[in-house]
């Protein structure tokens, strides 16, 4: 829900556990928790910037910031922002007149805005996210070569309208998974991210994939569990488990992490990830949510022949809607535009 910036008073900095900016989280569209959190295990320094109406934070954004080593420079990323797409001018812009007021003050010469905002035409929410788009270009924000997509399930449905809804190969594993005795819950035993990562590190293994440090993967996600801002669900049967979801629940819920337990993969326990997705959609649909993200997707339709078509095509057994979000942008201070294109090319960044 987003609340109207009615007479807005002043932008502050709120410490990460303020009642009032975990609210506002709690409650806004585009919120996000896991990849913010994620910045800050990697080193980066999360600050809450939060926009005060006559009770509590109306609008906000979440800025991390990573000093260069051996200057006194920095740089910096927005991954959430959370204002009123229909009162940009008293939401959006003393939000980002902030952001420059702290980066003349901390030497930041760079803010790159990294939001999970769909655009395309029909995608919920699209006109408004085009409107923050626009705004932020008058902002000198530019956009670089790189647009995140994703897929998109409406859940706001009847069971048994959005089971139909999937296709053939989807519906047959789900009903054979239930007459299995699947068990799908959700977890607060968060001993079991040591699970997790176990079988995060054996799916590694297998697929040849790069490795992930446990603080991004396991353990390092337990304060957002022990918050609600993100969620464990896990697909269990007589024999053990099977399969492992994190969700990150805020805003538009987003499957983030995935994993088949090492018991599933050697056939010791019978497993149907899509039992596992169909279920939390349902779960997420009892909490008021009307879609869920299945966590990016290389494009509308899987492709036969590339390195993630199993995912991909597990991905689109939902029948869902592709989306494409916001390109990422970024807004350079000072000189140094041509230096920091550079240095971002040579570490393989998107410019």
């Amino acid at each position: 829900m987003i609340l109207r910036a009615s007479n807005p008073s002043k932008v502050v900095e709120l410490p990460g556990d303020d009642p009032g900016f975990d609210r506002l989280l709690r409650r806004h569209p585009m919120a996000r928790a896991i990849v913010p959190a994620w910045e800050e295990l990697a080193g980066w320094t999360n600050l809450n910037l939060a926009l005060l109406g006559p009770e509590g934070p109306v609008a906000g954004l979440i800025l991390s910031v990573q000093r260069v080593p051996y200057t006194a420079v920095a740089l910096s990323r927005i991954n959430a922002l959370m204002v009123d797409p229909a009162d940009l001018q008293a939401t959006l812009t003393p939000l980002l007149a902030a952001v420059e007021g702290y980066a003349r003050r901390h030497l930041i010469l760079e803010t790159e805005v990294r939001v999970r905002l769909p655009i395309n035409p029909g995608a919920p929410g699209a006109d408004g996210h085009r409107a923050i788009w626009e705004a932020l270009g008058h902002a000198g924000y530019g956009a670089l070569q790189k647009a995140d997509t994703s897929y998109y399930v409406p859940i706001d449905r009847d069971e048994e309208v959005m089971i139909t809804s999937f296709d053939r190969s989807a519906r047959n594993k789900i009903r054979k998974a239930q007459r299995s005795g699947a068990i799908i819950e959700q977890s607060k035993d968060f001993s079991l991210l040591d699970d997790f990562y176990s079988a995060y590190l054996d799916m590694c293994s297998r697929k040849q994939a790069p490795v992930q440090p446990e603080t991004l993967v396991g353990r390092g996600l337990r304060p957002l569990l022990e918050r609600g801002h993100a969620l464990l669900f896990v697909e269990r049967y007589e024999a053990g488990i099977s399969n492992l979801v994190i969700v990150d629940v805020l805003g538009t819920p987003c499957y983030v992490l995935g994993t088949r337990t090492q018991a599933n993969v050697r056939g010791q326990v019978p497993g149907a990830a899509q039992v596992l997705q169909f279920e939390i959609m349902k779960h997420l649909r009892g909490a008021g949510h009307r879609y869920y993200d299945l966590g990016g997707c290389e494009g509308p339709v899987p492709i036969e022949g590339h390195p993630n078509f199993g995912v991909w095509r597990f991905k689109y057994g939902f029948q869902p809607e592709f989306v494409r979000f916001i390109p990422y942008l970024r807004k350079v201070r000072g000189p140094f535009g041509p230096a920091l294109r550079l240095a971002h090319q040579l570490r393989g960044d998107h410019v």
